[in-house]
C-alpha cells in the first residue's frame, strides 16, 4: 500500500512538473493492448488524474512504461480524441513506436507521416514532448536521489 502512494506521489509530481496543474488521483485502470494477431503490446495500470488548473485538459493518464534500458513514466492529456486509459496507451505506443521501426527509408517517411497527423490530431507539439523528456529525467534524478538517502 505504501509503496502504491509513493507511486502515486511520482506521477503527481511528473504531472505537476510537466503540465504545471494540480492532479488528483481518480482511478487505476486496467489496459492491455494487442495487436489484431493477438500479442500483447502493452499490459499493465494507468492511474487517471482530474487536473485543476490547467488551460485545456481536464484529465491526464499516466504510468510508467519499465524498460531494458531504465523506466519512462509517460503522461497524456485527454481530448477529444484521448478519452481513456486504453486511448492514452495507444497514442503512447504510436509515438514511441517510430523509434522502434525499420530503418527502411520509404517505410520510416510514412510512419513519420502518421506520427505527424498524431501528434497534430491529439494536439501534442514538440515543445510538451521535449517538456516530457526534461520531466522525466528530472523525476528520475528525484527517485535515484530519494533511494539513496541515508
Amino acid at each position: 500500500m505504501a509503496r502504491h502512494i509513493e507511486y502515486l506521489e511520482e506521477l503527481q509530481i511528473a504531472i505537476r512538473f510537466k503540465h504545471l496543474c494540480q492532479p488528483t488521483h481518480r482511478e487505476s485502470v486496467f489496459v492491455e493492448e494487442k495487436t489484431k494477431n493477438g500479442e500483447t503490446v502493452w499490459t499493465g495500470f494507468v492511474e487517471v488524474f482530474d487536473l485543476t488548473g490547467h488551460n485545456e485538459a481536464k484529465i491526464c493518464y499516466a504510468w510508467l512504461n519499465r524498460r531494458t534500458n531504465g523506466i519512462k513514466i509517460l503522461t497524456v492529456l485527454g481530448n477529444q480524441f484521448i478519452d481513456s486509459a486504453q486511448k492514452a496507451v495507444q497514442s503512447a505506443i504510436l509515438v514511441d513506436a517510430q523509434s522502434a521501426f525499420s530503418t527502411d527509408l520509404a517505410l520510416l517517411t510514412a510512419q513519420l507521416e502518421q506520427a505527424k497527423k498524431t501528434l497534430q490530431d491529439t494536439k501534442i507539439k514538440t515543445e510538451d514532448l521535449d517538456a516530457a523528456i526534461d520531466a522525466v529525467r528530472q523525476t528520475k534524478e528525484n527517485i535515484h536521489k530519494r533511494r539513496n538517502e541515508p
